[in-house]
């Protein structure tokens, strides 16, 4: 662990110079706690590293060099056992806090795998981002992380009973932040845990403890070391011109256009075959229809004509003979002469 003056004094280049030279480690800054920390693995066959650090300091430009020399001891009784956790709610600088750390592993001893009370400790701790993850949407929310406990004592009966209840799960591509179908959810949210049951694995017979990050170096632990990655549904990868796919308005065309003027040439049609088929109807009743009921029908047509003519021409002679009695009684009345007492003027 590399540790920062409060003097803002920047180690930023250590990340990209400890990347070319000692893939297995790995550097991150917590701005909370104003400390970096150097974490990681060495490669296979490192007895002595030494690490080269250059520091900036931001209010006078001055830079500083210093290098740590770090022994390598291989451990003598490796994890056999491991079990593999992502979680959602923590960055890699959280887990290097002791307390929280101590939280974590006492839901195991204590609770899940009591066996591993002894030896049990981290394996592997790596940034869900840099493993292929993607970023939260909201700059708040934690990127997330991904590491592995492991101990010499085997899993117990209900480490094993949690894989099996989580297995239909890992059909999902993603699992929900807040989801908590699971027995033992209750040990870690209490612990201040939230973990992504989709990505929960029993690992058996693993030496990549020893191999996180040294991929690279042998093909044989590059294959060791794929289980340790979130899989396919979590990586992102850009999408490419072909892969996009293409939408046809041809449909929508058809449906809002050729479909309305189908059936209303139809309509159109049914209605001129309808009038054509009714008028040659009318033609063929009259020439069907006997001459003496023909000219029967015409005479009844002749009277009732002129019984409406008659009609109408009765009723305009009443209201001309009552417009006429009307004048003539307004006219006596307001003549000098009228023998019709008149009122007297006041």
């Amino acid at each position: 662990m590399a540790k920062e003056r409060r003097t803002s004094i920047r180690i930023d280049l250590l990340s990209s110079m400890l990347q070319t030279s000692h893939p297995g480690f790995h550097y991150t800054y917590s701005k909370h706690e104003h400390i970096g920390y150097l974490y990681g693995v060495p490669p296979l066959k490192h007895n002595d590293i030494d690490i080269e650090i250059v520091g900036l300091n931001q209010k006078t430009y001055e830079t500083g060099q210093t290098t740590v020399h770090m022994k390598v001891h291989e451990k003598v009784d490796p994890a056999r056992y491991e079990v593999q956790l992502k979680i959602n709610n923590m960055n890699v600088e959280n887990m290097f806090d002791t307390q929280r750390l101590k939280r974590l592993l006492d839901v195991f001893r204590q609770k899940l795998w009591k066996e591993s009370e002894d030896d049990l400790y981290v394996t592997f701790l790596a940034s869900a981002v840099e493993l292929g993850a993607r970023l939260p949407l909201l700059p708040d929310e934690k990127e997330g992380i991904v590491m592995r406990i492991g101990s010499q004592a085997t899993f117990s009966s209900l480490l094993i009973d949690l894989q099996e209840e989580v297995k239909p799960l890992w059909k999902l591509n993603t699992c929900p932040r807040n989801f908590k179908r699971t027995t033992v959810e209750w040990l870690f949210r209490d612990a201040g845990f939230a973990l992504d049951w989709c990505t929960f694995r029993l690992v058996e017979d693993t030496s990549s403890s020893l191999r996180q990050h040294a991929g690279h170096v042998d093909t044989g632990i590059i294959d060791q070391y794929k289980p340790l990655g979130l899989g396919k549904e979590d990586r992102w990868s850009r999408p490419t011109k072909s892969g996009v796919p293409q939408r046809s308005y041809v449909g929508e065309f058809v449906l809002t256009l050729l479909v309305p003027m189908l059936v209303m040439l139809v309509l159109v049609l049914l209605l001129s075959l309808i009038l054509c088929f009714h008028h040659e109807g009318i033609t063929k009743r009259n020439n069907q229809t006997p001459a003496t009921q023909m000219v029967q029908y015409t005479a009844v047509q002749k009277a009732s004509h002129t019984l409406r003519s008659l009609s109408s021409q009765r009723q305009v002679s009443i209201s001309t003979s009552e417009q006429c009695s009307s004048t003539v009684s307004r006219s006596r009345t307001g003549s000098p002469n009228s023998s019709l007492p008149r009122t007297a003027s006041p």
